[in-house]
């Protein structure tokens, strides 16, 4: 692919990663095992979101496309990948709306969108999670996060944000009416959601939190606990991080600040993935890693 950006990434673990990559007419997932990169290309869809856990990485298309690729309970190596792509379609989803994120939630895959689409997706099927949302509301959904598969949290357009406790959804008091981009849990009925115009709370079912004054022109892309801090993504604006009450600047590269959208870490490394960079910090320093498609 030309010109392709990244869209999504998820860490595996300190040496490895899965991006989804696309150039508006087709995508690619791509792997980094260490020092080996292994690519899939994506025909009909568009990978908005890519998740793991246990072995399997799955990756979600905005129309609806599932592919997914590895064995439960087993490491990710070069010959459970090639050739081993799974992928089926929620055909009902391209009617309702983009899709926009999966994750991966206490041992199973949830994904979320626009047109209120709230699904769990599992080998070749999906069903439905609707119960107690309002039909008559957009409900347009753009992340959701959860610790327990009866504590999941869903936000998006317009601010709206809501609960979901294994039988039913209910709505959240919104803590603001910019749109809701970012949702990350910390622990049972503790979460933080951050999005347009500077938005950053923390609380749940009992409430919100401030945790900074809006910033005009200022959107927050993604949330990840790391270390004790909590890093941010703002798109032109960098990389930031909040702790004890202090919010500030992180510059990778010194002075330079590229380009962020998407964050995840494991194995004590975090992870930041931009249109056109993939970074590693260690808790140390920060390193650059070449992809095939950031040429």
């Amino acid at each position: 692919m030309s010109a392709a950006y990244f869209s999504d990434g998820v860490a595996v673990d300190a040496d490895t990663l899965v991006v989804g990559a696309t150039d508006g007419s087709a995508s690619r997932i791509h792997l980094k095992l260490a020092d080996t990169w292994l690519t899939h290309d994506v025909a009909h869809d568009f990978i908005t979101s890519v998740t793991h856990h246990q072995g399997v990485v799955c990756a979600l298309g905005r129309h609806g496309l599932v592919t997914c690729v590895g064995e439960w309970g087993r490491p990710l190596t070069p010959w459970r990948i090639r050739g081993r792509f799974r992928e089926y379609v929620i055909t009902e989803a391209e009617a309702r709306g983009p899709l926009e994120r999966v994750r991966a939630v206490d041992g199973a895959f949830f994904a979320c969108g626009r047109g209120g689409q709230v699904y769990r997706v599992q080998s070749g099927s999906w069903l439905r999670l609707e119960r107690g949302l309002d039909p008559w509301r957009e409900n347009a959904f753009l992340d959701l996060d959860g610790v327990a598969r009866d504590d999941l949290y869903v936000v998006g357009m317009d601010g709206i944000a809501a609960h979901f406790d294994g039988s039913r959804w209910r709505y959240l008091e919104p803590p603001t009416r910019a749109h809701l981009y970012a949702v990350r849990c910390l622990s049972r009925g503790e979460v933080v959601v951050a999005g347009a115009e500077g938005a950053l709370f923390r609380g749940g079912r009992r409430g919100w939190r401030a945790l900074r004054h809006g910033a005009p022109g200022e959107s927050f892309w993604s949330i990840c606990p790391f270390g004790r801090k909590l890093y941010l993504t703002s798109g032109l604006h960098g990389l930031h991080a909040y702790a004890r009450g202090a919010f500030f600047d992180v510059t990778p590269g010194g002075t330079h600040r590229p380009l962020t959208h998407r964050l995840d870490a494991a194995g004590d490394v975090l992870w930041s993935v931009g249109p056109r960079s993939l970074l590693r910090f260690d808790g140390t320093a920060w390193s650059e890693i070449a992809c095939p498609d950031a040429a």
